[in-house]
């Protein structure tokens, strides 16, 4: 949230994940009841329906045609997953993102996220989209090795692009640099 409100021009919004503020379950999401709703399948095909509804309701009250993905952490995941689906997006940034789940799993040698979709499985419907996916040079979570991964999946060039931030971790560095890693993700 706080990217978006450090938002240098433009218009945006903050599409939290689904389930995130709910007390308790909602009957309209009664997957947020679940437990793997916050493990194994916290990118699960209900998440991404569910961020396609909440996106094209966006669009309607903010009057865009075309949007701009931006994605943190598991967000980034999120974003990658609704670009690969939709047809309005004009470029995809990711800050720390989780990009490739089951690399990320294997690194930190933590259970699969064995109902999840994998942003790495789609890389084929990302190919052509513009593409930042921004890192941390000290992110011990989601480490350059993650985004570099997955952009090695990618058949045609240009490749979208890995850019590190020096001195930034997962969590800290990112909202004081956004208005330049904005500016530099969409010439």
């Amino acid at each position: 949230m706080r990217l978006a409100l450090a938002q240098p021009g433009g218009q945006a919004a903050y599409l939290a994940r689904p389930c995130q503020f709910l007390m308790q379950a909602s009957q309209q999401m009664p997957f947020c009841a679940r437990q793997q709703a916050w493990t194994s399948h916290r990118f699960a095909a209900e998440v991404i329906a569910a961020s396609h509804q909440a996106l094209d309701q966006i669009k309607v009250r903010l009057g865009a045609d075309r949007i701009t993905l931006v994605g943190y952490s598991g967000g980034g995941a999120v974003a990658a997953l609704l670009a690969a689906e939709r047809h309005d997006v004009l470029r995809l940034i990711t800050v720390a993102g989780n990009l490739d789940h089951a690399a990320w799993t294997a690194l930190h040698r933590i259970s699969p996220l064995s109902g999840s979709l994998n942003p790495a499985d789609r890389t084929d419907q990302l190919e052509g989209l513009p593409q930042v996916h921004w890192v941390g040079a000290q992110d011990d979570n989601l480490p350059e090795s993650v985004a570099r991964g997955f952009v090695q999946r990618f058949r045609t060039s240009p490749r979208p692009e890995v850019r590190v931030v020096p001195q930034v971790t997962h969590g800290a560095g990112w909202v004081a640099q956004w208005g330049s890693l904005y500016a530099q993700s969409c010439p």
